[in-house]
């Protein structure tokens, strides 16, 4: 079973995870957006998303952001899953009272996927994804017990 020291661990691998994701991307944007000069950690630069269609789009929140790259996700992908009603044809990006439109094949090469590759050889991360596969057997058997009463 899970206990609250084991919580404790997922909590802080957690963090650290979220904390990677956050800089390989920024690090990934900055350079893709050439953003200069940076003075501010790498990390604490916040930029903002939203996925659009015509002149109007959906916010693409960090949360979201963050369960993408952890699942190895296509952006596109989920858009065309979630919300398949719309035809997404630009990622907007904002960062410092700026906007920056890229399209979203353009998005997917050089920023996305490159976060992804990234995300997938990170320590962080990867101790990250195999302790919410445990946690998600945990999970299965415990239902499992539940349903077989």
């Amino acid at each position: 079973m899970f206990n609250v020291s084991q919580m404790k661990e997922f909590k802080k691998l957690e963090y650290f995870a979220i904390k990677e994701i956050r800089i390989i991307l920024n690090k990934i944007l900055v350079e893709y957006l050439k953003i200069k000069p940076v003075v501010a950690p790498i990390i604490d630069l916040n930029f903002n998303f939203k996925a659009m269609f015509n002149q109007s789009g959906i916010d693409l929140y960090q949360h979201k952001i963050v369960e993408l790259i952890m699942t190895n996700r296509k952006l596109h992908n989920y858009l065309n899953e979630v919300f398949y009603q719309h035809d997404y044809k630009q990622i907007l990006i904002e960062f410092s009272n700026k906007s920056y439109f890229i399209k979203i094949d353009d998005f997917e090469k050089h920023i996305w996927e490159k976060c992804l590759k990234k995300s997938s050889k990170n320590e962080h991360i990867l101790q990250m994804k195999k302790r919410a596969d445990e946690l998600k057997e945990i999970a299965w058997d415990l239902l499992d017990k539940i349903t077989s009463y």
